[in-house]
């Protein structure tokens, strides 16, 4: 975690027993490391929710505008599992 003292040795009271191993810790330096990737996946991310909302208002859904990497949508009234499933 990247945070504040204070703020870690509050949440180090109540986080779960379980520890990042050395290979966690690794790869996740790796990853943190390794710009151009970050890019690929941001780039991608934005595509692909793109690509969602262009899709979502056939089937009637509606969300506010998001800047995050999810929609919160609100289905169309009515609407069953099934019927939106299958399309």
């Amino acid at each position: 975690m990247f945070a504040a003292p204070a703020l870690v040795a509050e949440l180090t009271k109540v986080k779960d027993s379980y520890n990042v191993n050395v290979i966690t810790q690794a790869l996740g330096t790796a990853a943190l490391e390794d710009r151009e990737h970050h890019q690929q996946l941001v780039a991608r991310t934005l595509a692909q929710r793109a690509r969602l909302e262009s899709a979502l208002p056939a089937m009637g859904f509606t969300w506010p505008e998001s800047a995050a990497n999810f929609l919160l949508c609100t289905p169309p009234p009515a609407a069953r599992a099934e019927e939106i499933t299958s399309r």
